[in-house]
Formats: C-alpha cells, structure tokens, sequence
C-alpha cells in the first residue's frame, strides 16, 4: 500500500480555491511527526497558513527577490532565470501553506572543548545542521504521502527559499529556527502526468 502511494504521488502545483479542514490539516502534521530524527531530537515545527492575505504577501516577496536576483547574474542568464523562477511563487494559488520549520541542536558540538581548533568544530557544525535538515526532510516526506492518501495536492518547494529572511520577518519565525520549504496544499486543480524515473540500477553502485 505505502509504495503504491509512493508511485502515484505527483507534485500539485494547481489548486482549487476550496478550504480544507482543519482537523484534515492537522492529519498531515500528525503524519509529520511520526518521522525519525538525529537522535530522536524532533527538531521541527509547522506553521499552517490559512490566511490568504499572508499567502499572498508572502508570494509578492518571493517575485520581488526574484527581480533582485536578475541584478546579480551575468548578462546571459538574466532571462532564462527570471523566466524559470517565476515558478517560484506559484503558492500564491494555494488556499493553505504548510511551512516546515527546523532547528539545529547542538548534539556533539555542545560536548567540544573550548579549545578545540576551528576547522574541526565548524565540521560538528555542520553535522549537526545535516542532521536537523534531513531530520525535518523525513518529516516534509510523511507530509505529502499523507496528502496523497486524503486526496489532496501538495509540493515541496525550495526556490521561494531565495526570499528565506524576508519570508521569515512575514511569517513571524522564532528566532534560532529556519525554514525548510514552504508546501502549498490544497485540492487539486490539475493531474499531473508521470514524469517517469531512470532505471533503479542505474542509481546503484555495489560494493
């Protein structure tokens, strides 16, 4: 059953302007966080936006570091950029948000000596900000099968991330949090086709 979700879930980019329940809302977080995470750390939380006017604010900030981005890219690239992140904002359609939210734990870096060389502490650093990621990356995962199984749309974008501060400022993260993706979610309003996978061999090296 659960590789038969697996298979037929699509990204839904398309929605119908119709409400979703919130105790159907909620189903998708209790699916979230049945996730595994570093070392049991549960180093997540949801912020679900119902609020159009949020939505929409948020999705103005995405195009408008989307135009700032232009400026900073060589000629040749301007257009095919800007041409493709307008998929960026393409929540703005959505009538819910699910934004997964992260934070690191300071698991071996806490147990460093102070005078443990820099390099060396920068790389428990960044285990411990992978850890958090893939942790919060499990739970994004549960999300969308669960959606799949309520006959729901959903997409797990990172290109609006572009914008990370300014959406953060506008959704009101607490300090020491990041988000993760922003997933749109409602009724579908499109059938995405199966855009196939390569051969799972060829993804495989044995040893």
């Amino acid at each position: 059953m659960i590789l038969e979700t697996m298979q037929s879930r699509r990204s839904v980019r398309r929605f119908l302007p119709e409400q979703v329940l919130e105790e159907t809302l909620l189903e998708l977080i209790e699916a979230a966080v049945t996730a595994p995470s570093a070392g049991n750390s549960q180093p997540w939380r949801f912020l679900i936006v119902r609020e159009k006017a949020i939505i929409e604010s948020a999705a103005d900030l995405v195009d408008k570091e989307r135009y700032r981005l232009k400026g900073l890219l060589r000629t040749e690239f301007q257009n095919e950029v800007l041409s493709y992140s307008v998929h960026f904002s393409h929540f703005r359609s959505a009538p819910h948000l699910v934004v997964p939210l992260f934070r690191v734990v300071a698991g071996m870096t806490a147990m460093l000596q102070e005078e443990t060389p820099e390099e060396e502490r920068a790389s428990f650093q960044a285990l411990d900000h992978h850890s958090a990621l893939l942790s919060v990356s499990l739970a994004i995962q549960n999300i969308l099968l669960r959606a799949e199984e309520l006959g729901l749309g959903a997409c797990c974008m990172t290109g609006p991330l572009l914008a990370r501060k300014p959406l953060e400022r506008c959704l009101g993260v607490p300090e020491g949090w990041q988000i993760a993706a922003l997933i749109p979610i409602g009724l579908p309003g499109e059938s995405p086709f199966n855009p196939g996978r390569k051969p799972v061999r060829s993804f495989v090296r044995w040893l």
